[in-house]
């Protein structure tokens, strides 16, 4: 992301850095590093299959057509989104888990 330009380099800070809280939420709430590895491993595992950018993702998909998606909208909410919801789904698990 060096030589990119500013907004590029905070657009790739701020998504790193969410799903980085996310994932050190993980692992404090549950008290092992597995549950924020698992979704780490988890999330490249779906970023490989299903993005067309990456070696995988190529051989999966077929072209149809060709959309340019320069939105700030979309790409603010692709790369937050997954991380809220990641967010979302770890506190509803761990305040709904009774302790003993």
């Amino acid at each position: 992301m060096f030589g990119a330009g500013f907004i590029p380099m905070m657009y790739v800070f701020i998504i790193t850095g969410l799903t980085g809280y996310v994932w050190a939420g993980a692992f404090i709430k549950s008290g092992t590093i597995w549950l924020a590895l698992g979704m780490h491993f988890g999330w490249n595992l779906i970023q490989s299959l299903f993005k067309g950018k990456v070696p995988y993702g190529s051989m999966v998909h077929n072209q149809v057509s060709k959309t340019e998606l320069n939105n700030l909208f979309l790409s603010l909410f692709t790369g937050v989104f997954p991380s809220v919801v990641m967010y979302l789904g770890l506190n509803l698990y761990f305040n709904t888990k009774k302790v003993h």
